[in-house]
C-alpha cells in the first residue's frame, strides 16, 4: 500500500470514445472575444529545451510550435522556479531495471474488473457536449467546473473508508485544475502523482476553433 496516492488532472482524463452529442453548453461570447483580443498582443515567456535560454513569444509563434510538435513549457507565471533551481534527482529508472513485463497483476486485475465503463462513456458524452474546452475560452473554465462537481459527486458516492479530497487549483487563465488526492494506509513515504488533460486538444489552432463541436 502507498501511504498517498495522489491523483492530479489537468484536470481529469477520461479514456473511451464516444460520439459527439449537439453543443449543449453556450460560450460566453463577449467574454471569448475579449479573450482573443488579448492574446493577439500579450507574450508569454517559452522554454524549447532544459538548456535553451527561455524566449517571450507571441500565441501566434507558439502556435506555430505545435504545428511543428515541437516541446516546450510555458514558464511566464513560475519564472522564480528557474531561479537558483537544484539539479535535477536522479530518476528511479536510472538506478533499477526498467521491467519487461507486467508485474502486478494480481493487484491491478480485480481493480480493472470494478471499472465503470458507463460512467466514463456519460462523462465523456457530456464533456463533448460543451463547444470547446479551450484552456482559455468560456466554456473551457465552464467544463472545468463541471468536471471538479463530477469529481466530488463520484467521490461522495463511493463510500470510501479511505481519505479522500477534491480541490481546485486556481491558475492566471479561466480553466482550472482539479485535484482529488487519496491518502494511504500505511508508513510508506512513496507518492504517486497520475496527471491527465480535460482541456482541448486538438491539433489545430484552438484561437481559430473555439466554435467546434467536437475539440
Amino acid at each position: 500500500m502507498l501511504t498517498r496516492l495522489v491523483l492530479l488532472a489537468l484536470p481529469l482524463l477520461l479514456s473511451v470514445t464516444a460520439v459527439p452529442a449537439a453543443p449543449r453548453f453556450t460560450p460566453d461570447t463577449a467574454k471569448d472575444a475579449a479573450t482573443l483580443k488579448k492574446m493577439a498582443t500579450e507574450k508569454r515567456l517559452i522554454k524549447t529545451g532544459e538548456r535553451t535560454p527561455a524566449k517571450w513569444m507571441t500565441d501566434a509563434e507558439i502556435q506555430k510550435l505545435y504545428a511543428q510538435h515541437a516541446h516546450f513549457m510555458d514558464i511566464t507565471d513560475t519564472q522564480r522556479l528557474e531561479e537558483g533551481a537544484a539539479p535535477r534527482p536522479a530518476s528511479l529508472l536510472d538506478s533499477e531495471a526498467t521491467p519487461t513485463g507486467p508485474t502486478q497483476q494480481a493487484i491491478v486485475n480485480p481493480i480493472i474488473a470494478q471499472g465503470n465503463t458507463s460512467l466514463m462513456k456519460s462523462t465523456l458524452e457530456t464533456l463533448s457536449q460543451f463547444n470547446n474546452r479551450y484552456y482559455r475560452s468560456s466554456t473551457g473554465a465552464e467544463s472545468a467546473n463541471w468536471l471538479f462537481g463530477k469529481v466530488k459527486e463520484v467521490v461522495a458516492q463511493s463510500a470510501t473508508k479511505l481519505q479522500v479530497t477534491v480541490s481546485q487549483f486556481q491558475h492566471s487563465w479561466g480553466q482550472h485544475s482539479i485535484i482529488a488526492r487519496i491518502e494511504g494506509q500505511n508508513d510508506n513515504k512513496e507518492t504517486v502523482i497520475v496527471g491527465a488533460h480535460q482541456d482541448s486538444i486538438n491539433g489545430g489552432n484552438p484561437i481559430h476553433e473555439w466554435t467546434c463541436t467536437w475539440c
